[in-house]
């Protein structure tokens, strides 16, 4: 039922084209929302306009629109914005923010109404200029007839006649003033006639007679822009594929039904394993809930102004601040053994606020929500505070061991400052703190006293960490961050990361004592020394937060490092992300390894690369001094390709590797799980 609703929802909300930009100068951005993202791209001759698109001038900034129709037209000037609302039989609406614009409209019949923040102006067969300013007066002149204005906060109506001007405040006035020749920018007062050559007189109103030669204005004026061919909504999958999955062999039949529209789009993967090799274990139980919903690769939902986004399935790339604590973070790692169905709302209110929801498997997975407020245009700040909560580090191996549950609590608050806002780029200044709260008291020593205990104990139930850097965007395509961190004790950035899923808590050796024989230390890890039944092993169960500490390389003195973000994205079609941290002790006596962070992603999508339907080539090692050891055994390691290549009439061949490592059968060495899938696809 829901998946109707939404549908229905989709068909009432297409998008639909309002015009095109006849003739542009200067530096005008278009900012569409026909994307799943809001896309900032470069005013050019010829380019098409959409319900919802706005359109941004800058200082020396010039744009001629011209409607569908092309009876009316608009001219921006100088610093200015406009949005196109919705089309509605009838009439045509502008809701213009601020700055200059001339409109004109040669049907007498259909109006336009302009809507400011104080005003709302109605033409028919007229036109009009406005200087709508960011203190919300609003001043009009009239052309060649009269117009109709409207203040919203006095409910005062006028008549505008030609040649006349008015100005129309924010405090509910409206009053004849009188008509100076500089009133209209110059680029707008010189080619305003120039302008009226893109406009026609309504065909259908000058009472032609079947049989008259007339010339089509319709078809014959013609625009340099590519066109899309339609793309088909919904499409079907088959693929017979041979897979390797950790040391055996099957055969694998997919079926995958596939729904993409502007609002809605799903993607499901049916599979079926057939063993090729008698003794290897079976793959097709649907015991679960969780694993029938793993199947879904995802289920999103936009509405048509990208205010409202949700999005569920296989999720990846999710972060929340700038990063302190949930980092690229994916939940589909490891799949078929790994079964996840992980969640995400959004709800974005353009330069205002935004609130994120976001849950990693809707069946013991950990939580998130995060909310920002950005403050005002002449204090460009956004205050964001968000948390995490994981209430059960070792849900996944409840059926198999006893374990106590162990909750992780987390929370955050950051702060972005526009710093430089201009054509082409964009800089920010950002911060954050984060906090963490241990389930337990968490006992550590310092190093340079071995034997004498009086304060060289030390326990914390939190931790925190802050950092303080810049961020920005240049030329629309290329994004960037780099952060200078502190870290209190025991903090890890980014605990919540690309690798969580296989590194929140591991399988080890059971040691004589963790710490000396320190009883505070080994009562950490007493309550996790397990008996597993099927090998009849004694394991012991390690979680994250207790790792290092196991390890004996925590950090026990405060922490210092660097963090760098960079993303290039080509319109979706091609984005490559590169993410490096490295971090090290401060004042420690004693010698210390750096420990480091490396995120590597590429993803190229259809007709980019010859014969290419699809490239992904994606890389995460956390938390190593071996950043460079490709082929560790080690939980905090990821490698992963997926290509996809066209042969002919829709045929495809499918290749897909992926290397996670984890302890598959509990016997305390980590394994290389890999994951080998190679065959064909037809799409149809």
């Amino acid at each position: 039922m829901h998946i109707i609703i939404l549908l229905l929802i989709n068909l009432i909300f297409s998008i639909e084209r309002i015009g095109y930009i006849a003739e542009v100068s200067g530096y005008v951005e278009v900012i569409s929302s026909r994307y799943d993202k809001y896309q900032e791209v470069q005013a050019i001759d010829g380019r098409f306009l959409y319900e919802q698109d706005k359109i941004r001038s800058y200082d020396n900034g010039y744009c001629v629109i011209v409607f569908n129709d092309q009876t009316s037209l608009v001219i921006l000037s100088g610093e200015s914005e406009l949005i196109f609302p919705r089309i509605e039989i009838g009439l045509k609406k502008i809701k213009f923010n601020y700055g200059n614009i001339f409109v004109e409209n040669k049907d007498k019949d259909v109006p336009i109404f302009l809507f400011t923040k104080s005003s709302q102006i109605k033409l028919k067969k007229a036109a009009f200029f406005l200087n709508s300013t960011l203190d919300r007066n609003d001043e009009i002149i009239a052309f060649d007839n009269s117009v109709d204005i409207f203040n919203k906060i006095s409910k005062i109506s006028l008549n505008l006649k030609s040649s006349n001007k008015a100005i129309s405040s924010s405090s509910g006035t409206i009053n004849i003033v009188e008509n100076k020749s500089n009133s209209v920018p110059n680029d707008i007062l010189n080619s305003k006639d120039i302008a009226k050559s893109f406009l026609t007189e309504p065909l259908f109103k000058l009472n032609r007679k079947s049989g008259d030669l007339v010339p089509d204005f319709y078809q014959d004026f013609s625009i340099d822009v590519y066109k899309l061919k339609n793309k088909k909504k919904f499409t079907t999958e088959l693929s017979v594929l041979l897979s390797y999955l950790n040391n055996n062999f099957y055969n694998q039949f997919l079926v995958s039904p596939k729904y993409s529209s502007k609002n809605f789009n799903f993607d499901v993967g049916i599979n079926f394993y057939s063993a090729i090799e008698s003794d290897s274990p079976p793959i097709n139980q649907y015991d679960d809930a969780i694993k029938l919903l793993a199947k879904i690769n995802k289920l999103n939902y936009t509405n048509s102004s990208n205010s409202i986004v949700f999005k569920s399935g296989r999720l990846k790339n999710i972060n929340i601040g700038h990063g302190l604590l949930i980092k690229n973070y994916r939940n589909a790692i490891g799949y078929p053994f790994k079964n996840k169905f992980g969640l995400t709302f959004n709800y974005l209110s353009d330069n205002f606020f935004n609130f994120q929801f976001f849950t990693s498997n809707i069946e013991g997975g950990f939580f998130a929500a995060h909310s920002s407020i950005f403050i005002s245009k002449y204090l460009p700040l956004k205050l964001g505070l968000g948390f995490v909560v994981d209430s059960n580090t070792l849900y996944d191996i409840n059926s198999k061991f006893i374990v106590d549950n162990r909750p992780i609590k987390s929370f955050e608050i950051d702060a972005s400052y526009d710093l430089i806002n201009q054509k082409g780029y964009k800089i920010n200044l950002i911060s954050e703190l984060a906090a963490m709260i241990f389930p337990d008291d968490y006992f550590y020593k310092r190093y340079n006293s071995s034997s004498d205990l009086n304060g060289a104990l030390k326990s914390k139930s939190g931790s925190w960490g802050a950092a303080i850097g810049a961020e920005g965007t240049f030329s629309q395509f290329i994004n960037f961050k780099t952060l200078i961190h502190y870290n209190d004790p025991l903090f890890l950035p980014s605990y919540f990361n690309s690798t969580y899923e296989t590194e929140k808590y591991r399988f080890l050796p059971i040691k004589p004592t963790y710490s000396n024989n320190i009883a505070q230390i080994d009562a950490m890890y007493s309550n996790l020394e397990q008996l597993h039944l099927s090998n009849d092993e004694r394991v012991l169960v390690v979680p994250k937060d207790l790792y290092l500490s196991y390890q004996n390389t925590e950090y026990v003195y405060p922490s210092a490092g660097l963090s760098f973000d960079f993303r290039y994205s080509f319109y979706e079609q091609i984005t490559t992300y590169l993410s490096f941290s490295s971090f090290f002790e401060l004042s420690n006596p004693n010698s210390s390894s750096n420990l480091s962070c490396l995120d590597f992603q590429i993803n190229i999508t259809d007709k980019v690369l010859k014969n290419i339907k699809e490239l992904e080539i994606y890389f995460s090692k956390n938390y190593t001094n071996k950043i460079m050891d490709l082929f560790e055994y080690n939980e905090n390691t990821i490698i992963g390709l997926n290509v996809s290549t066209k042969i002919k009439y829709n045929l495809l061949v499918d290749l897909t590797l992926e290397r996670v490592n984890y302890d598959f059968n509990f016997d305390t060495i980590t394994d290389n799980v890999d994951l080998v899938e190679f065959g064909l696809k037809y799409e149809f």
